[in-house]
Protein backbone atom coordinates (compact mmCIF):
# COMPACT_ATOMS: atom_id res chain seq x y z
CA UNK A 1 0.00 0.00 0.00
CA UNK A 2 1.74 3.45 -1.08
CA UNK A 3 0.12 6.78 1.14
CA UNK A 4 0.52 9.91 -0.37
CA UNK A 5 -0.21 13.39 1.80
CA UNK A 6 -0.11 16.73 0.57
CA UNK A 7 0.28 18.34 4.10
CA UNK A 8 3.73 17.74 5.47
CA UNK A 9 1.96 17.57 8.48
CA UNK A 10 0.01 14.77 8.18
CA UNK A 11 2.68 12.87 5.65
CA UNK A 12 5.32 12.74 9.01
CA UNK A 13 1.60 11.51 11.14
CA UNK A 14 1.02 9.10 8.51
CA UNK A 15 4.81 8.25 8.85
CA UNK A 16 5.28 7.31 12.19
CA UNK A 17 1.52 5.65 12.09
CA UNK A 18 2.88 3.10 9.54
CA UNK A 19 6.46 2.69 10.28
CA UNK A 20 6.25 -1.44 11.12
CA UNK A 21 3.59 -1.73 8.48
CA UNK A 22 3.07 -2.90 4.70
CA UNK A 23 2.48 1.04 4.34
CA UNK A 24 4.98 3.11 2.45
CA UNK A 25 4.56 6.81 2.95
CA UNK A 26 5.61 8.23 -0.59
CA UNK A 27 7.28 11.80 0.14
CA UNK A 28 5.98 13.12 -2.97
CA UNK A 29 3.31 12.11 -5.63
CA UNK A 30 6.55 11.31 -8.43
CA UNK A 31 7.32 8.91 -5.78
CA UNK A 32 4.70 6.32 -6.24
CA UNK A 33 6.08 5.68 -10.12
CA UNK A 34 8.40 3.96 -8.48
CA UNK A 35 5.76 1.10 -7.15
CA UNK A 36 4.31 0.55 -10.76
CA UNK A 37 1.95 -0.85 -11.76
CA UNK A 38 -0.61 -0.37 -9.27
CA UNK A 39 -4.01 -2.35 -8.60
CA UNK A 40 -5.52 0.55 -7.39
CA UNK A 41 -4.88 4.47 -6.25
CA UNK A 42 -7.33 6.49 -3.89
CA UNK A 43 -7.40 9.81 -3.39
CA UNK A 44 -9.83 11.29 -0.85
CA UNK A 45 -10.08 15.54 -1.37
CA UNK A 46 -6.22 15.63 -3.03
CA UNK A 47 -6.75 16.43 -6.20
CA UNK A 48 -9.38 19.43 -5.48
CA UNK A 49 -6.46 21.53 -3.87
CA UNK A 50 -4.11 20.91 -6.66
CA UNK A 51 -3.83 23.57 -8.96
CA UNK A 52 -4.09 23.48 -12.74
CA UNK A 53 -0.46 22.15 -13.38
CA UNK A 54 -0.09 20.07 -10.28
CA UNK A 55 -3.34 18.17 -10.97
CA UNK A 56 -2.34 17.59 -14.57
CA UNK A 57 0.98 15.97 -13.13
CA UNK A 58 -0.68 14.02 -10.74
CA UNK A 59 -3.00 12.56 -13.09
CA UNK A 60 -0.12 11.83 -15.20
CA UNK A 61 1.61 10.09 -12.76
CA UNK A 62 -1.48 8.14 -12.15
CA UNK A 63 -1.88 6.73 -15.63
CA UNK A 64 1.73 5.69 -15.82
CA UNK A 65 1.64 4.32 -12.71
CA UNK A 66 -1.92 1.75 -13.31
CA UNK A 67 -1.78 -1.62 -14.34
CA UNK A 68 -3.69 -1.38 -17.93
CA UNK A 69 -6.98 -3.48 -15.36
CA UNK A 70 -6.46 -0.90 -12.19
CA UNK A 71 -8.63 1.61 -10.88
CA UNK A 72 -8.62 5.34 -9.47
CA UNK A 73 -10.97 6.08 -6.86
CA UNK A 74 -11.83 9.94 -6.29
CA UNK A 75 -13.20 10.88 -3.58
CA UNK A 76 -13.21 15.01 -4.74
CA UNK A 77 -15.19 18.36 -4.96
CA UNK A 78 -15.70 20.07 -7.71
CA UNK A 79 -18.07 22.78 -8.12
CA UNK A 80 -20.58 22.56 -10.88
CA UNK A 81 -20.30 26.29 -11.85
CA UNK A 82 -17.70 27.81 -14.77
CA UNK A 83 -16.89 30.19 -12.14
CA UNK A 84 -15.40 27.53 -9.71
CA UNK A 85 -15.09 29.44 -6.17
CA UNK A 86 -11.68 29.26 -3.91
CA UNK A 87 -9.60 27.96 -6.91
CA UNK A 88 -11.64 24.70 -7.92
CA UNK A 89 -12.17 23.58 -11.20
CA UNK A 90 -15.30 23.02 -12.12
CA UNK A 91 -16.50 19.51 -12.32
CA UNK A 92 -16.95 19.86 -16.89
CA UNK A 93 -13.06 21.04 -16.53
CA UNK A 94 -12.10 18.22 -13.98
CA UNK A 95 -13.61 15.46 -16.43
CA UNK A 96 -12.16 17.46 -19.53
CA UNK A 97 -8.64 16.42 -17.57
CA UNK A 98 -9.62 13.14 -16.86
CA UNK A 99 -10.32 12.32 -20.53
CA UNK A 100 -7.26 14.06 -21.49
CA UNK A 101 -5.15 11.55 -19.64
CA UNK A 102 -6.20 8.82 -21.04
CA UNK A 103 -9.24 7.85 -18.02
CA UNK A 104 -12.95 7.31 -18.43
CA UNK A 105 -15.28 7.61 -15.69
CA UNK A 106 -16.46 4.21 -15.29
CA UNK A 107 -18.83 5.10 -12.15
CA UNK A 108 -19.68 8.52 -10.45
CA UNK A 109 -21.35 8.89 -7.09
CA UNK A 110 -22.58 12.27 -5.35
CA UNK A 111 -21.88 11.96 -1.50
CA UNK A 112 -23.21 14.60 1.19
CA UNK A 113 -19.88 15.58 3.11
CA UNK A 114 -21.53 17.37 6.30
CA UNK A 115 -18.09 18.79 7.68
CA UNK A 116 -17.82 20.69 4.57
CA UNK A 117 -20.98 21.72 4.21
CA UNK A 118 -22.62 21.60 7.67
CA UNK A 119 -26.53 22.45 8.22
CA UNK A 120 -28.03 23.10 11.36
CA UNK A 121 -29.10 19.90 11.99
CA UNK A 122 -25.18 18.48 11.89
CA UNK A 123 -24.11 21.81 14.42
CA UNK A 124 -26.73 20.64 16.72
CA UNK A 125 -25.21 16.92 16.61
CA UNK A 126 -21.54 17.93 17.03
CA UNK A 127 -22.49 20.31 20.08
CA UNK A 128 -24.67 17.62 22.16
CA UNK A 129 -22.63 17.29 25.28
CA UNK A 130 -24.52 13.98 25.78
CA UNK A 131 -23.13 12.60 22.22
CA UNK A 132 -19.45 14.19 23.07
CA UNK A 133 -19.71 11.77 26.22
CA UNK A 134 -20.85 8.68 24.39
CA UNK A 135 -19.38 9.02 21.05
CA UNK A 136 -16.33 7.25 22.54
CA UNK A 137 -18.60 4.20 23.00
CA UNK A 138 -19.84 4.33 18.99
CA UNK A 139 -18.60 0.68 17.90
CA UNK A 140 -21.19 -0.89 20.98
CA UNK A 141 -24.71 -1.39 19.14
CA UNK A 142 -26.46 0.36 21.97
CA UNK A 143 -24.49 3.65 21.27
CA UNK A 144 -24.54 2.96 17.50
CA UNK A 145 -28.69 2.84 18.14
CA UNK A 146 -28.83 6.12 20.47
CA UNK A 147 -26.49 8.41 18.24
CA UNK A 148 -28.93 7.41 14.93
CA UNK A 149 -31.96 8.20 16.76
CA UNK A 150 -30.23 11.68 18.32
CA UNK A 151 -29.17 12.51 14.80
CA UNK A 152 -32.74 11.54 12.95
CA UNK A 153 -34.03 13.36 15.83
CA UNK A 154 -32.09 16.79 14.81
CA UNK A 155 -32.47 16.04 10.84
CA UNK A 156 -36.48 15.97 11.86
CA UNK A 157 -36.53 19.15 13.73
CA UNK A 158 -34.64 20.97 11.03
CA UNK A 159 -35.73 20.08 7.88
CA UNK A 160 -32.46 21.06 6.88
CA UNK A 161 -30.81 17.76 5.72
CA UNK A 162 -29.28 18.18 2.04
CA UNK A 163 -30.18 14.91 -0.05
CA UNK A 164 -26.67 13.35 -2.28
CA UNK A 165 -28.09 14.62 -6.00
CA UNK A 166 -27.58 18.08 -4.08
CA UNK A 167 -24.08 17.85 -3.67
CA UNK A 168 -21.13 18.36 -5.35
CA UNK A 169 -18.70 15.83 -3.50
CA UNK A 170 -18.89 13.04 -5.52
CA UNK A 171 -16.63 9.45 -6.09
CA UNK A 172 -15.69 9.25 -9.41
CA UNK A 173 -14.59 5.50 -10.24
CA UNK A 174 -11.70 5.70 -12.87
CA UNK A 175 -9.81 3.06 -15.41
CA UNK A 176 -7.98 3.83 -18.12
CA UNK A 177 -9.49 4.22 -21.66
CA UNK A 178 -8.40 1.57 -23.77
CA UNK A 179 -10.94 2.33 -26.74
Amino acid sequence: VIAYEISNTLRKQLSKRFKFSPVFVAQSISDIQNYAPLAGILTVTVLQHLSGDALKQALGIFQKSLSPEGTVICMEFFPENKQAEDGYICVSDWKNLITTHGFKITNMVQIYNPVEFPVKSWHQYQNNTFIQLIKPFKSLWPIQFILKQMACKYIRANQDIITNNQSQYRVYILRKNTA
